[in-house]
């Protein structure tokens, strides 16, 4: 549970850095495009990771008989919805560039 919740809070916190980033705009490529793409970058490396950690103690919990907490939950929803946000977002870029 431990790894599903620091992935998707560093993944929150390149999230925050990006918009935080948008008001140092200037240069070219623009400060909140290249972080951004990071961002977007690590998020398919991380995201996943923590998707299949939550899915992990999700199962380990359910074999013991203890039940799901909202703190797991939580982390398997963000962890998706990072990975979802990054899809989306490259997608969106794909369709940008000619």
């Amino acid at each position: 549970m431990k790894l599903a919740v620091w992935t998707a809070g560093a993944i929150a916190l390149g999230w925050l850095l990006t918009v935080a980033s948008l008001l140092y705009g200037e240069g070219h490529p623009p400060a909140y495009w290249v972080v951004g793409e990071g961002v977007v970058l690590v998020s398919y490396m991380l995201a996943p990771v923590g998707v299949i950690a939550a899915l992990v103690a999700l199962w380990r919990r359910r074999r013991s008989g203890v039940g799901r907490t909202p703190g797991l939950l939580a982390a398997l929803s963000a962890n998706v919805l990072f990975l979802a946000v990054a899809i989306g977002l490259w997608l969106w870029v794909l369709r940008l560039t000619p």
